[in-house]
């Protein structure tokens, strides 16, 4: 008999493979600004707190408490980012930065964190791509 072609391993692999590697986001530097998508089904308590790191794990977004902590972040970031409104309640822990800058290239990630340890986890790898004006050509 032959195998059908989509296995049960190769589906299971290809599920597994999707949920380990970080959703990518590509923009080009003009953009005034760009989503870092984390929507969750899970019940969030009052009582954590959502941490938006880069890839050199320099602070980008700190909420907790119920508010933003711009004091918790990266002097770089403050100003440039924001999350929607009531984020625990509404499931969205989205994280919007701006103005956008070619070194704000990297990967993203959002922990969210209860006081007896880590509850989510969320990385987003963002691309941000230089207009290349020399890749033009005449026909």
């Amino acid at each position: 008999m032959e195998d059908p072609p989509h296995s049960c391993l190769s589906v299971c692999v290809h599920v597994l493979l999707s949920a380990l590697l970080p959703e990518v986001v590509e923009v080009l530097q003009g953009e005034k600004s760009v989503l870092l998508p984390f929507k969750t089904t899970a019940d969030l308590p009052q009582h954590v707190t959502v941490e938006w790191t880069d890839s050199n794990a320099m602070k980008v977004h700190v909420y907790e408490s119920g508010n933003n902590q711009p004091d918790k972040q990266h002097q770089s970031y403050r100003g440039r980012t924001e999350m929607k409104e009531d984020p625990l309640r509404n499931k969205d822990l989205s994280l919007t930065l701006k103005p956008l800058h070619l070194t704000d290239s990297g990967v993203y990630t959002c922990i969210v964190y209860k006081k007896d340890g880590h509850m989510l986890q969320k990385s987003v790898t963002l691309s941000v791509s230089g207009e290349c004006n020399s890749c033009l050509s005449t026909v």
